[in-house]
């Protein structure tokens, strides 16, 4: 005779409705991101961000980033208040070094096949063909010893958004003696001209 013993009972996690930040984060990358693919590291410092932009009582925040963190920086100048759930825009200064402000150019590479843009999606992705939602001003930086594509790249954004030029300044920041991954560690020193141009954004 066989005894029939119940199955082990397995607790499922509770559903829970996903935290306002959540569901805030992911209209903010779609719609800012579109389709595009960011790294985890990317990723991760949009979502630290992200945390401290839907605070309407932060004050002073400003974003950096470097290459494609520059041009992540720029598109965050350039979404609404609105996207974020907040009356006015919380980004007060950006940073973009060696950012990539026009990705039509990249449609033409090898590596678009992972990327997947084509002409439209490379053009509503682009800072220099969006409207900047708010008139902070964007340090634009780039290394002397850069190739020439970085260099217009940097000039390509100063030309197209005056009103987000920082006071003072007469074109981008063209670092003497720094290339594309050299140009951070002028950040080592707190008298650079890099330094002080971040540090005027606080």
């Amino acid at each position: 005779m066989t005894t029939q013993t119940e199955p082990p009972r397995v607790e499922r996690p509770e559903e829970t409705t996903p935290p306002e930040p959540v569901e805030r984060l992911g209209i903010f990358l779609l719609r800012v991101l579109g389709a595009v693919a960011i790294p985890i590291g990317a990723f991760a410092v949009l979502w630290f961000t992200f945390d401290l932009l839907r605070d309407e009582n932060a004050s002073r925040i400003v974003v950096s980033g470097h290459s494609a963190g520059g041009h992540l920086a720029a598109m965050l100048l350039a979404t609404p208040a609105s996207a974020w759930g907040v009356g006015r825009h919380p980004v007060a200064g950006a940073v973009s070094l060696s950012g990539v402000h026009d990705l039509r150019p990249l449609v033409l590479f090898a590596f678009n096949v992972d990327f997947r843009l084509d002409d439209a999606e490379a053009a509503r992705q682009s800072p220099i063909l969006a409207r900047p939602a708010t008139d902070a001003p964007i340090v634009v930086a780039v290394g002397a010893d850069e190739t020439s594509e970085f260099v217009r790249q940097a000039q390509l954004l100063w030309d197209a958004w005056p009103a987000n030029r920082p006071q003072g300044a007469a074109g981008p920041m063209l670092i003497p003696q720094r290339n594309h991954f050299s140009l951070v560690t002028d950040y080592a020193d707190a008298q650079s001209a890099l330094t002080q141009a971040t540090l005027a954004l606080f």
